[in-house]
Parts: structure tokens; sequence; C-alpha cells
């Protein structure tokens, strides 16, 4: 089924807030990201500068993700979207997925 463009970039917030949240929470999965954003660069300096500032607690794009990362809160350059589809998250399911069964 196709989505609206509101529906991918609100899948996309979903997505890059969980990995924040994520992240912030467990020092070795942020060095992990970190990792991943030096090997695998957007093509765009811009983002990927918002994304490492982000990681480390600071800029733009940590901030509005403090705040609630609500879509039409962001006023920065570049567009959400490019900044959301760059996330450094990619194996973010992985991370959540419990180490030992509870059985």
């Amino acid at each position: 089924m196709n989505r609206t463009p509101e529906q991918r970039l609100d899948k996309l917030r979903e997505h890059a807030l969980k990995g924040w949240a994520l992240s912030r929470e467990h020092p070795a999965l942020r060095d992990r990201v970190r990792s991943w954003l030096e090997d695998h660069p957007s093509g765009w300096p811009e983002v990927d500068r918002l994304w490492r500032q982000c990681l480390d607690g600071e800029g733009p794009l940590n901030a509005w993700l403090e705040s609630g990362a609500v879509p039409s809160a962001w006023q920065g350059f570049p567009a959400l979207h490019s900044i959301l589809s760059s996330h450094p998250f990619p194996g973010l399911l992985s991370w959540s997925i419990r180490q030992i069964s509870r059985a």
C-alpha cells in the first residue's frame, strides 16, 4: 500500500526518535551509531554534521528530538525528510531484541 508523504515522514520520525533514545541510554550503541555514520556518510555534509552533533547531545536536531520531534516544529535546514531519511540507526530492530529468552 502506498503511503502519503506525511505517513512516510512520521515513520521516519518514529524510527529516528527510537534510535536516538536508545543511543542516549546505551553508550555502546551510541558508539556503534557513530561508527556507522562515519562508515556510511550520507553524501550531504550538513546532514551528517547534524547527526554527529545530535549524538553528542548538541545542536538543533538534538533539541528538536528532545522537544518531542513534532515535524511542524522543525525550522532548520536541510528539510526534515532529508535529515531523517539519512538517520544512522539501520539496525534498530536488532537492538531491541532480547539476548536471552525469558523462557
